[in-house]
């Protein structure tokens, strides 16, 4: 289909929809122009990346070269690199390819449209030139014509007026006679313009405007043309590095295969494993025992955490007037309760407990089991007395690393080397000395042998050196060999105290820990009737005992708010049944 023939009476259309086009070329070349500047960019932030999460210290190239997952992530980063070197191909070939060709495909197809409309310009101007005429010459023949009738209007009225003269009709006659004989040459004159018109007007449309309009569709052609070769070039850019980009994606994807959690935890373990035991069972310190001042409660409490100042406002204030004292500070320090039947705040001898898993100071049930909060005095956070309770009485979070109370395990004199490390710690750097000095004096050992042989030689033949030289460096040797025997025995030995020491704990955990139990027990039954403790000897009976020890033990793990309402909710119960 030919837009000259269908198109013909849309001349203004076809022009605006070439210029579009051309404009959507350009428009194309400043969107490959800017995904040039998207990838460019991309590569750089890409490399910059890369290199900021790149490892600067040596402690961060240690964790990053250690783990499986942190292996696979500097991987990772390199492949990256690669790929930005992928995307800055990728801009260089659109520019070589792609906008080389739009910017030539434009610039042929503008100046061809411009051609075309300049014709068009000609050709129309001709027709409208001629058209001018066309409309002059009816314009000239429309007032002749009126004139013609008008004067022929006139001398019919004349010609019955019959006042008129014979002189008077004759000039009307006469006036009509040249009005229609100008009118006649103005028709003629007219008739001339109208078929010089059509002669124009059927050239213009049969033969100049399809030429143009054919050559519009040519440009058109070529320049839909040429952007699909765009296109296939703009595809094929970014095509060629796919190989490339799916390589390096694939060994990410291998790198990443090779992560292994089981190897990851294996070393976390080798690395921060302390040897220390886990803490002992908290005790619990009943009050009414013995009788003793709270002045000698604090003294002792103080002498158990490194003398810290400890006065009675930063402990709400409490009064203790018929406290009693501990056995041991030891006791005292792991304690996780305070019973007190004489203090100002309670009420039948009802129990202030102070939380030892969460660190935070629970308060004091009155007679109607409703928890009264102590107020601090002035001065004092609630944060800082709950924490000062605890350096009191044993309650507060604990060191994952905390030593059990009397273990000597890891505790050798100041002076060996790595004292400042846990016990598993040491014996790791203890095991990786003795390798080291093996290794060394493995080569010392083949040294001493190529020295023997040597000096063999030199006995058997002089000529090839002095044995006395040999025998230096032979002495030199046995000397090294001793003092890497020295430190291999020392550093076993090392070892073997804190297997030593280790054992000795465990044995005596199992003993104090059994010891507690029976301990336990006794003091319930033997408890007079009438007294707290008897009262709370439904508690200790088997098998309430048991699930009492479970609820400690569970109580440990809680949070703060979680162990309040526990023991709230215990101490109702066990309210009820005493009353019921």
């Amino acid at each position: 289909m030919s837009w000259g023939i269908e198109l013909w009476d849309q001349f203004e259309n076809v022009s605006k929809f070439t210029d579009k086009s051309i404009q959507f070329c350009e428009r194309y070349e400043s969107f490959v122009k800017d995904r040039c500047t998207i990838e460019e960019d991309y590569a750089k932030a890409l490399k910059k990346l890369t290199k900021s999460y790149q490892p600067k210290r040596k402690e961060d190239e240690e964790f990053y070269g250690k783990y499986s997952f942190t292996i696979a992530f500097i991987n990772t980063l390199k492949e990256l690199q690669d790929l930005a070197s992928q995307h800055e191909l990728i801009s260089e070939n659109l520019k070589e390819r792609v906008i080389k060709q739009i910017q030539t495909t434009v610039k042929e197809c503008r100046e061809q449209r411009k051609k075309c409309l300049d014709e068009y310009t000609k050709i129309k101007r001709q027709l409208d030139k001629q058209h001018e005429l066309m409309t002059k010459a009816l314009k000239k023949y429309d007032e002749a014509h009126d004139s013609a009738r008008r004067a022929k209007d006139g001398y019919e009225k004349a010609h019955e007026d019959l006042d008129l003269s014979r002189a008077q009709l004759e000039k009307a006659r006469d006036a009509m006679t040249i009005k229609s004989k100008l009118c006649d040459e103005s028709k003629t004159n007219y008739s001339t313009n109208v078929q010089a018109f059509n002669e124009v007007q059927r050239i213009f449309y049969e033969r100049q405007l399809p030429s143009v309009l054919n050559d519009l569709q040519e440009t058109d052609h070529k320049r839909s043309n040429e952007l699909k070769d765009c296109y296939f070039k703009f595809i094929q850019s970014n095509l060629e590095v796919l190989p490339r980009v799916e390589k390096c994606l694939e060994e990410m994807h291998k790198q990443t295969q090779l992560i292994n959690s089981i190897q990851d935890c294996n070393i976390v373990i080798d690395d921060y494993k302390s040897g220390y035991l886990i803490p002992d069972d908290q005790k619990e310190i009943d009050l009414n025992d013995n009788e003793s001042t709270f002045t000698t409660l604090v003294n002792n409490s103080n002498q158990n955490h490194n003398n810290n100042n400890i006065t009675e406002q930063q402990l709400y204030n409490i009064n203790l007037n018929n406290s009693t004292s501990l056995d041991s500070a030891n006791g005292l320090g792991r304690s996780n309760t305070l019973r007190s039947t004489g203090s100002d705040h309670s009420q039948n001898g009802q129990t202030l407990y102070v939380g030892s898993a969460g660190g935070q100071v629970n308060g004091i049930l009155n007679s109607n089991n409703t928890q009264i909060l102590v107020q601090p005095t002035k001065g004092t956070g609630k944060k800082g007395t709950a924490n000062t309770i605890r350096k009191i009485f044993g309650g507060g979070s604990y060191n994952t690393q905390r030593k059990p109370n009397g273990s000597s395990y890891g505790q050798i004199p100041a002076t060996t080397p790595y004292g400042t490390l846990p016990p598993a710690q040491r014996v790791k750097k203890f095991q990786e000395h003795i390798n080291s000095c093996k290794v060394d004096l493995d080569k010392k050992q083949k040294a001493r042998e190529g020295l023997l042989k040597m000096r063999a030689v030199f006995m058997e033949n002089p000529k090839f050196g002095p044995e006395q030289e040999v025998n230096g460096q032979l002495v030199t040797i046995e000397e090294q060999i001793e003092k890497l025997i020295a430190e291999i025995k020392r550093f076993e030995s090392y070892m073997q105290e804190l297997e030593r020491s280790r054992l000795s704990d465990a044995d005596s955990r199992l003993r104090a820990n059994y010891g507690s139990d029976l301990s336990i027990g006794q003091t319930s039954i033997n408890s007079n009737p009438g007294t707290p403790a008897q009262n709370r000897s439904t508690m200790y009976s088997r098998p309430n005992y048991v699930a009492s020890a479970a609820y400690k033990n569970f109580n440990h793990r809680l949070s703060s708010s979680a162990a309040n309402n526990l023991i709230k909710s215990t101490m109702n119960n066990r309210r009820w049944s005493t009353i019921g």
